[in-house]
């Protein structure tokens, strides 16, 4: 059975961007998974109070926010649609 995840009132699902691996100017290796979460993320699924963002959209996140879930193998985020600061238009 196939299924997808919808969340409730006014939440949403945010898949959040990676973060890169990074190598310091000394040349040490600091793996992407040990630095702060990324604040952008993609808009995957949105509750039936949410007017203001679609799936797809590109948003920005305020830190520490959401609940980190993996649906089907997949990580993201489940928030309060307050909890995004704001979306990136697609001019």
């Amino acid at each position: 059975m196939n299924s997808s995840f919808i969340p409730l009132g006014d939440r949403v699902c945010v898949v959040r961007d990676v973060a890169e691996d990074e190598i310091t100017t000394t040349g040490i290796l600091v793996p992407g998974k040990y630095k702060d979460r990324p604040q952008m993320g993609t808009v995957i699924a949105v509750g039936e109070e949410v007017k203001t963002l679609k799936a797809g959209d590109r948003v920005l996140l305020q830190n520490f926010v959401g609940i980190g879930v993996s649906v089907n193998g997949q990580d993201m985020s489940i928030m309060h649609v307050e909890e995004v600061v704001g979306k990136f238009s697609h001019e």
